[in-house]
């Protein structure tokens, strides 16, 4: 995946990959964490989430992430892997 080869080759810690997470009955899994602190990273590819039904569930799931103390960033296919790697150092990782 991407986003693990960026944030490697920027120097950063490797995060768990699939990570569940349960936000009352739902249970969700981040495409990578740091559960330490609760920082969850989405990549967002289109052919995954061009649907109307994607877009919704993609908001939704962020929104009980955050209800629950975590904080989400997601990218997509045009982040640099600079600004992905700026990002995510950003919030001390």
């Amino acid at each position: 995946m991407r986003l693990f080869r960026v944030l490697r080759e920027g120097g950063l810690s490797e995060p768990v990959g699939q990570h569940p997470v349960r936000c009352g009955p739902k249970k969700y899994f981040i495409d990578a964490a740091y559960p330490d602190i609760r920082l969850a990273l989405e990549y967002h590819g289109f052919d995954a989430h061009r649907t109307r039904t994607a877009f919704d569930g993609d908001a939704k799931r962020a929104r009980d992430l955050t209800a629950v103390g975590w904080r989400v960033l997601t990218f997509a296919s045009k982040d640099t892997d600079a600004d992905i790697v700026q990002s995510v150092r950003a919030f001390g990782v």
